[in-house]
């Protein structure tokens, strides 16, 4: 109520006069009762100006009723009041209309009371009449009255909104916009009722509907709804509360859509009451008061910071807010007693009177209020890792959080959750956690590659920004719990940055360094992803600050300094994943060779009864009682470079022992998990073990044969599996061969002891090169316990971001039961294609070999040791690919993968020379060496060429190593000055180029070769002094040894004269202009010249020695071999010295030496 009076019991009356009307008269007024007593009294009443508060006329009356009151009429004076019978509450604000109606006759007036009525039209039923004959009629009325009783009759109340009228509608029609609040935000700092009002004014409004006008405020009850059809109705319309939801500790942001037709300053305010005490303070006003020109509809913003929202009292659910839009800038009352107890322009018309006079404004302006009740939300984004990720480094708990904000997210779909979703170690979350409650909204990564161990791990991911965000960086945040240790540290984050407007992907990448950190035997990780609108910080400079990286959890430190959790909650999202990982990759390299196995299950059953297992005890030792043999098939020629041996059983102990005999070993060896390299089991009461050691110290580099049927000379014997296997599984040896026939293949031996169904076991493979041009060959290895055949499982292989392929079992033909009791070869494997045995379907070079398993007829009773065909799968590329192994349970088979290997022929690799241009020196002297590299290949494809030299251990880079490269691109030389190595990297050729490269070398002072007839390994340079990092291609098969002959050194001058006498040497060689030479000469010339290299002779003429380059052989260029002899001499003009074609080894063999060291002849 705006100017209201507020009438109590001390007997004090107020009247005041108007222009008369006759009768009929209509009044109404809001009434709202504190208290009544039971005896009942007036307070208002219509009447004359003679004796106006008691006369004649209509009066009101209330008296108390029940736990209410009621009102009550009555016709001048003498006559008992008539009531209602409608119990009205106290503290309510009521509207009333009285009205006074001439009936004919005397003393016979109607008195009609209308409480809280319909105000389009008179109602036809009144709440009261009075109509007796008691009190005298009144023709005219010119006096309204109120009448303060004494406290024994008497109410207390406040009455507002008075207004006279002949007809009906002149006292109900509405005459300002009101809100509809509880009455308590329309109080004065006083207490005095001043609700918040404008005057309509066409064209300007909240929304697009136009307020609606009230005769008073449509106050709802403290706490209840007035939003929609509530309270004062639908014209409230300038947001949505359903998308409206506000947070504690988050800037809240509105939208206001209005309307303004004059182009004047307009105001728009807006309060919340984040304190729920029922009144509006300055401090609940927007972050600024927003002032705008603008015709027509626009869209202004109203902003209340996170410092305000984080005001919101604990536990509140929902909160009120005022709109205000005004035509007139409203006051405040700041200057004086009470000031802060609430914001004057929260209520009346403009406000106070000014900033120090708190009384109501007692004129109106135009406008429009909107009140609402919005929500309190608690619910952010949470991740769903185990709850140990969720502590900050004291333990106390701390999830990551993220207010989420629509249109900004990991991939496109975002939810929001009241609490985290954690699994329980070692769960999977990647279809349970999060995304079983609500949407499903990790969809950031959708293809979870593997992680590999010591290699760069990295992956894109999409993020949605929404033009709505403002511009500025956005940050994504990855952490992989490479350690497992269930909490994430610094070392374990990858970060990128983007200052994109518009949806984009970002790139996190863990380097090789990082992902070295993996715990040998990991088969799954978590992964955390955060985004974030603002940096999240870390706390690093104090005592705990390594424990954890605080950006991973709650909102990040305050500070680097400060470990405390940030108030400020960003906009963003938490995506968590469980990936799986490689951490168990045994071999992973390029080799000219290939890869097989061979293999057995514990079990057999006969073809009489091939449901029924038996166990074999084959091998007549008397020390066993479970033994079984594969034999191993290799190409003739190859040398074993790898073996692993894989024992799997089911049950649910761990393995304890088992005993292997290998080719020519009289005994066998009892492998124990002391010497294992993996030692698992999954768990449960009936769960699955592996065991796995590397036996390649153990076998012969020979250990096979060369024929389909196998034999002695590959005989592999397994004994002895403790404790027993309950009904399954078996053993299996993957070896690694070269062998100069082969072709060169990528090749991955991995294990990943994992059951499945549920999930999805995966294996990615990063960078491979593979052919540019025609068919790539491939083939998979596996190995698996527990496949039933006619259960449906898959085996699929490809390149990643592709439809995979699903492989045919190579006994089978089947290309959906991959794992069906089986071992077997695909007819393309790497010992037929690579001149072995042609072996394809049933791997026979075993015993026994059983006639089924549980579900009939099989190979292998519950065991599998297969080589799938994969020729064809991957489209040939001039640039490496990313491949991927799958494996899936699609209908009921129950499956535990074990070891598997996958190789790839690869294009040909580049050839590399190297050469020893002058192959003597004196000790301490300098030469070099070249190294050629040639990519020539008919598949070749842009190659990246990085190698090691190990120089030989008396050979060094000298001093001034002069390294140089000429030819490809890129290239980086690293030869210290007087090390022992030389390394290339980062060399690339192009498909027909040639790169040649050299570095100046000397020995190491003192250490002397006077031969190379048997390449002395400390002087000789060959193919074996060359390394490849892992997954390079170099084809260093060609290199030929060259060897440095290191003489002892000589002075620099020479004293010792010619031997001229006795025992002389004769001169061979000679120049002279005096035309004399040759043995046929009588001279005898030079000859008779003793004891020089050269004898020069001329009267008249100089000495000049041909120039001529010599080529990557040796030899001068132009010169014909055939007309070499001992003794010619050339200037060598590419490596800068004068040479003779002479013998090194005592006439044995002659080549073209430079003469570079000083002597005295003997």
């Amino acid at each position: 109520m705006g100017n209201k009076i507020a009438l109590a019991n001390n007997g004090q009356d107020v009247s005041i006069a108007f222009n008369g009307l006759l009768a009929p008269i209509y009044s109404s007024l809001v009434v709202n009762v504190s208290a009544a007593n039971i005896a009942g009294d007036f307070f208002y009443s219509i009447g004359t100006n003679i004796a106006p508060a008691s006369t004649v006329g209509a009066k009101l009356f209330i008296k108390s009723n029940g736990s209410g009151f009621s009102f009550g009429v009555l016709r001048g004076t003498g006559g008992i009041p008539v009531y209602e019978t409608t119990v009205r509450p106290f503290n309510t604000n009521i509207m009333v209309v009285l009205k006074y109606e001439v009936v004919a006759g005397a003393s016979n007036d109607a008195v009609k009371l209308y409480v809280n009525p319909v105000l389009s039209s008179e109602p036809v039923t009144p709440d009261a009449v009075y109509s007796a004959a008691i009190g005298t009629d009144a023709g005219s009325f010119s006096t309204v009255s109120l009448l303060q009783g004494t406290a024994v009759t008497s109410p207390t109340l406040e009455v507002d909104a008075i207004n006279l009228g002949a007809t009906w509608a002149n006292v109900t029609s509405p005459v300002f916009d009101y809100g509809d609040v509880p009455t308590t935000y329309d109080l004065t700092k006083d207490g005095v009722y001043a609700p918040a009002a404008h005057i309509a004014l066409a064209g300007l409004s909240l929304g697009s509907i136009i307020p609606d006008l009230e005769i008073s405020p449509l106050s709802v009850a403290s706490g209840a709804d007035n939003n929609g059809s509530n309270g004062d109705g639908a014209d409230e319309d300038a947001i949505n509360v359903s998308v409206n939801q506000i947070r504690k500790g988050i800037s809240y942001n509105l939208a206001i859509p209005v309307t303004n037709s004059v182009l004047s300053t307009k105001y728009l305010y807006g309060w919340i009451d984040f304190n729920n005490d029922g009144k509006f303070q300055s401090g609940e006003l927007s972050d600024a008061v927003v002032t705008f020109t603008t015709t027509g509809t626009s869209t202004q913003s109203l902003t209340w910071s996170s410092a305000k929202t984080g005001s919101i009292v604990t536990g509140a659910t929902k909160l009120y807010m005022r709109l205000r839009l005004s035509d007139q800038l409203l006051n405040d009352f700041t200057a004086g007693t009470g000031s802060t107890l609430i914001d004057e322009r929260s209520v009346g018309f403009v406000g106070a009177v000014s900033g120090s006079n708190p009384i109501n404004f007692p004129a109106g302006s135009n406008g429009e209020v909107e009140d609402y009740q919005i929500d309190v939300v608690t619910t952010y984004d949470y991740g769903d890792l185990p709850s140990s990720f969720e502590n900050d480094k004291d333990g106390n708990v701390l999830p990551g959080i993220h207010v989420p904000l629509l249109g900004f997210s990991i991939g496109s779909l975002l939810d929001a959750e009241s609490t985290p979703a954690s699994v329980t170690s070692p769960a999977q979350n990647n279809t349970v956690g999060d995304n079983a409650i609500g949407t499903a909204d990790e969809d950031g990564i959708t293809t979870m590659a593997s992680i590999e161990r010591n290699t760069a791990y990295s992956i894109t991911v999409p993020v949605s920004i929404p033009s709505t965000l403002p511009a500025g960086t956005k940050y994504l945040y990855g952490w992989l719990d490479l350690n497992g240790d269930g909490i994430f540290q610094v070392g374990e984050v990858a970060t990128a940055t983007t200052t994109s407007s518009t949806n984009t992907t970002m790139t996190l990448t863990w380097t090789a360094a990082q992902t070295l950190t993996i715990v040998n035997g990991t088969l799954s990780m978590y992964l955390r992803l955060r985004l974030s609108n603002l940096s999240l910080l870390d706390f690093t400079t104090g005592t705990g600050s390594a424990l954890i990286d605080e950006r991973s959890v709650g909102n990040g430190a305050t500070s680097a300094t400060v470990a405390a959790n940030s108030p400020l909650i960003t906009f963003g999202e938490i995506e968590d994943y469980q990936l799986p990982v490689n951490s168990s990759i045994r071999y992973n390299d390029v080799v000219q060779g290939g890869v097989s196995m061979t293999g057995n299950s514990w079990y057999f059953s006969l073809p009489a009864n091939n449901t029924t297992r038996r166990v074999p005890d084959i091998d007549g030792d008397g020390s066993t009682i479970w033994s079984n043999y594969g034999d191993l098939i290799l190409p003739a020629g190859s040398t074993i470079v790898k073996a692993y041996l894989s024992v799997e059983k089911d049950g649910p102990a761990n393995f304890t022992s088992a005993m292997l005999k290998v080719p020519g070993a009289a005994a066998y060896t009892t492998l124990t998990p002391g010497t294992s390299i993996a030692d698992r089991s999954t768990g449960g009461a009936f769960g699955y073990a592996q065991m796995i050691w590397d036996i390649t110290s153990m076998i012969p580099p020979n250990g096979y044969v060369s024929t389909a049927a196998g034999g002695p000379a590959g005989r592999y014997f397994l004994a002895n599996p403790s404790p027993f296997p309950v009904s399954m599984g078996g053993w299996s040896i993957i070896v690694v061969y070269k062998n100069a026939n082969s072709k060169f293949r990528k090749i991955v031996i991995n294990d990943g002891w994992q059951s499945f169904p549920p999930g999805v076991v995966q294996t990615t493979i990063q960078g491979l090169k593979i052919p540019a041009s025609g068919t790539v060959k491939a083939i998979v290895g596996l190995t698996g316990t527990y496949g039933d055949r006619g259960f449906s499982d898959l085996l699929s292989f490809g390149k990643v971001g592709t439809t995979l392929t699903n492989l045919a079992d190579p006994m089978t033909g089947s290309t959906t039961d991959a794992l069906n009791s089986s071992i077997a070869w695909g007819a393309n494997n790497n010992v037929s294609v690579d001149g072995g045995p042609a072996i394809s379907g049933n791997y026979t070079a075993r015993l026994p070999i059983s006639a089924g398993h549980l579900f009939g007829v099989a190979e292998s009773y519950d065991f599998d040791a297969d080589i799938f065909d994969a020729t064809g799968v991957l489209a040939p590329s001039s640039t490496p690919v990313d491949v991927v192994l799958e494996q899936l349970s699609t209908g009921g088979d129950a499956l535990v993968s074990g070891s598997y290997f996958i190789s790839v022929d690869v294009a040909i690799p580049p050839v590399l020379t190297k050469s020893l241009p002058v192959s003597t020196i004196a000790d301490g002297g300098v030469t070099k060496y070249i190294w050629t590299v040639t990519n020539t290949a008919s598949d070749a494809v842009l190659q990246t060429i990085d190698f090691t030299d190990n120089l030989p251990s008396s050979i060094k880079v000298a001093a001034t190593p002069n390294a140089s490269i000429t030819g490809g691109t890129g290239g980086v030389i690293t030869a210290a000055p007087n090390s022992g190595i030389v390394t290339i990297s980062g060399l690339q050729l192009n498909p027909g180029q040639s790169a040649t490269i050299s570095v100046d070398i000397t020995n190491v002072l003192g250490q002397l070769n006077a031969s190379c007839s048997a390449n002395p390994s400390a002087f000789t340079n060959s193919s074996s002094n060359i390394t490849v990092p892992s997954g390079g291609i170099l084809n260093t098969s060609t290199i030929t040894p060259q060897c440095l002959i290191v003489t002892a050194s000589i002075p620099s001058s020479c004293y010792k004269p010619g031997i001229t006498s006795g025992t002389a040497l004769d001169s061979k060689v000679g120049i002279t202009s005096l035309s004399r030479a040759g043995a046929t000469d009588p001279d005898n010339w030079p000859m008779v010249r003793k004891g020089a290299w050269l004898v020069l002779e001329s009267k008249t003429k100089g000495f000049v020695v041909n120039r001529l380059p010599f080529d990557g052989s040796g030899n001068p260029i132009g010169i014909p071999v055939a007309d070499f002899t001992e003794g010619m001499m050339v200037y060598d003009t590419v490596n800068n010295c004068l040479k003779m074609y002479t013998s090194t080894d005592g006439g044995f063999s002659f080549s073209w030496q430079c003469l570079n060291t000083q002597t005295c002849p003997d």
